[in-house]
């Protein structure tokens, strides 16, 4: 375009051209404007065709989340009364409150080295470390405690964790652990160089097995007899037992009837015993205060103040069944360890007749850094014999000559997970139990303070909250829909300019209307469900367009109390557990693929629109988009034609002023003839 500002010098613009010209170019100048207006506005339907198509694109999403594989519908979710147990719910979950009691948690194997010079010196070699199944070689070059500690981090990281600790300024204490947890979890170390290297650091010793036979009687066959107030004991003095290892000791014993004391009783007498069962009698006595037949009594029964009862509170069953309370307690067979630190007396043990073997485990009896020196056998009662056959001592596993590992400093015990399932004991080599309940996958953090409840259910705060936003998003869509959408009556007193402001943005869009109209009527039809007509709405779990009896009901738009709603949903899903999910998504035809329901219907009627290419909303964005090219064209035509006009225009008044100036120089050379 000519700089309409610019005057051909030597020309008086006598007939103001410059001026003229520009009020003519302006004037052809509107059509420009309007025609870019034009462009502006289609600019503007474009891009409110593409929000209400993203739009579209949410409320599809929001009613795919509602049926398929990702459906809330089928979510379940654990509660549970304790923090030491975390879970995690799959959807195949079945719904029920169980009793969980955790009694051990798995652990892993942690062992100790005892304290080392921090200048330890290692030799170079392979040292091999296995646990759980796993073996690793670690190649060592040689060198300090640290370095080995590192190459352990470094080589080992899948079987074994290491740790240093200094104990003190001069020493450390390496310690191992095991990855993995649960009894098969120990630490082993698998070949000779490794075992002599650990060992030489004090992780283990190797505790040797013990089985000895004793006996009382010499020739080896018949029970030693221990008459009445008789005692006897066997020197255990000079053996050495293992340490770290269970020892047990086996005990043969019997009793017998003492014959000759019988021969002297007579039967009166032995009547007598077996009526009292509680003592033996030869003459009077009293106790308490009560004369009673006999004489003085085996038991030393001790005695009671006589202000504490009275002579009315007396009563003489009530002391005879105290005596033989206190008789049935008192063991008429004292069998002792004799040890380092005193005498232990073992307990309960009922005789008969019949020999019977009585075991118990030493370590547990013995006292603290104790050391077992013997056993004593005594017989109290003049009635019977104690009979004491072979004597046997033993550690607890007899496998071959092998020597037994024991470690010195045994942190923690590899140990497999223990629980109980509504009072079932279960065991686990893992603290994650994932086959204990179909579709739950219990974490154990910890041990429990006895049972704690898990309750799997549905995820009923999940499923409102997809619902609820599958309404939000339905509501905006129709409400922007209904806004951009919007037209003036023909009717209504309006100027020509409020007529267009007060339109939609996209109110020649009909298509939109019909898609308006067509989601209100999928939302209001009844749809099947395994519950008939009992439940086959939308409006039967609290959501209509007019709910609240608002003025929604001609919008479109649904309405619900949030907080009603969720009450009602749950009582809902406990009435109707399938009947929400089939509301909007149920296969009907059994192929596996659901055919109707909200969500479905949704779904379908939504593809249409968002096909791409020959969707509504990419073929009417294509439109829209070549209606603005074309628009342009048309500017870029005008503007160019504008150009070729105002050139002429120009030409035109140029050769206006040239003569008009030519006339002006003949004038003025006519004037100066006249002269």
């Amino acid at each position: 375009m000519a700089d309409s500002g610019s005057i051909v010098p030597g020309l008086s613009n006598k007939y103001n051209s410059q001026a003229t010209i520009e009020k003519i170019m302006n004037k052809k100048r509107e059509k420009v404007d309007k025609m870019n207006d034009e462009k502006k506005k289609i600019d503007e339907t474009r891009q409110s065709i593409g929000e209400v198509s993203q739009k579209v694109l949410s409320l599809d999403k929001s009613a795919k989340r509602l049926y398929g594989t990702g459906s809330s519908f089928e979510n379940k979710i654990g509660e549970s009364s304790s923090s030491q147990i975390a879970t995690k719910i799959e959807k195949t979950a079945d719904r029920g409150e169980y009793s969980i009691n955790v009694i051990e948690k798995a652990s892993s194997h942690k062992i100790a080295s005892i304290p080392l010079n921090k200048n330890f010196k290692i030799d170079s070699g392979n040292y091999q470390i296995s646990s759980a199944g796993k073996t690793v070689n670690i190649r060592f070059s040689g060198g300090n405690i640290e370095k080995f500690h590192k190459e352990i981090l470094d080589q080992a990281k899948d079987v074994v964790k290491s740790s240093i600790i200094s104990n003190t300024s001069k020493t450390r204490v390496l310690v191992l652990e095991s990855k993995a947890v649960g009894e098969n979890s120990e630490i082993v170390f698998s070949n000779d160089n490794s075992k002599d290297l650990f060992k030489k650091m004090g992780f283990f010793s190797e505790s040797f097995s013990v089985d000895k036979s004793y006996f009382l009687n010499a020739d080896n066959e018949n029970p030693f007899v221990i008459e009445k107030d008789q005692s006897c004991a066997l020197d255990l003095s000079g053996e050495e037992l293992p340490k770290n290892t269970s020892v047990y000791i086996d005990l043969d014993l019997s009793v017998s009837p003492n014959i000759d004391l019988a021969e002297n009783i007579d039967n009166d007498n032995i009547e007598q015993k077996n009526s009292s069962d509680a003592f033996s009698e030869v003459g009077k006595s009293s106790v308490m205060g009560v004369e009673l037949p006999g004489d003085k009594f085996i038991l030393n029964l001790p005695e009671k103040k006589l202000e504490e009862t009275t002579s009315e509170s007396i009563n003489e069953n009530d002391v005879i069944a105290e005596i033989n309370n206190n008789y049935t307690k008192q063991s008429l067979y004292s069998i002792e360890l004799e040890t380092t630190e005193g005498r232990v007396p073992i307990e309960d043990f009922n005789l008969s007749e019949m020999n019977e073997t009585f075991s118990f485990r030493l370590d547990e009896k013995l006292p603290k850094n104790s050391k077992l020196l013997g056993i004593s056998f005594k017989n109290i009662d003049s009635e019977t014999k104690l009979n004491v056959g072979k004597i046997r001592l033993y550690t607890e596993n007899q496998e071959g000559s092998e020597n037994k590992i024991v470690f010195a400093n045994e942190l923690e015990k590899p140990q497999d997970a223990v629980l109980e399932l509504d009072g079932l004991r279960v065991t686990r080599k893992s603290n994650v139990i994932d086959d204990l309940l179909k579709g739950v996958s219990l974490t154990i953090l910890d041990k429990t303070d006895g049972d704690v409840s898990l309750n799997v259910d549905f995820d009923y705060s999940k499923m409102v909250g997809d619902i609820t936003e599958f309404l939000a998003e339905y509501n905006q869509l129709i409400d922007m829909i209904n806004t951009r959408t919007s037209f003036v009556g023909s009717s209504e007193t309006l100027s020509d300019e409020d007529k267009e402001n007060k339109k939609g943005s996209l109110s020649s869009e009909s298509e939109l209307r019909n898609l308006s109209l067509k989601l209100r009527t999928i939302i209001m039809n009844s749809y099947p469900t395994k519950y008939g007509a009992e439940f086959s709405m939308l409006s039967q779990i609290g959501i209509s367009t007019n709910e609240t009896g608002g003025g929604n009901k001609f919008k479109g738009l649904l309405e619900f109390d949030e907080d009603k709603f969720i009450d009602k949903f749950i009582e809902v899903m406990e009435k109707y557990p399938d009947g929400v999910k089939e509301l909007f998504a149920k296969d009907t035809n059994q192929d596996f693929i659901p055919d109707t329901g909200i969500a479905v219907e949704i779904n379908n009627l939504l593809k249409g629109y968002m096909q791409k290419s020959t969707g509504f909303f990419d073929m009417r964005d294509d439109r829209l988009k070549r209606m603005k090219e074309n628009k342009q064209k048309e500017i870029d035509k005008y503007e160019e034609k504008l150009v070729d006009e105002e050139r002429k225009l120009r030409e035109q008044f140029l050769k206006m002023e040239q003569a008009g100036q030519e006339l002006e120089d003949s004038r003025k050379k006519f004037d100066n003839l006249n002269k």
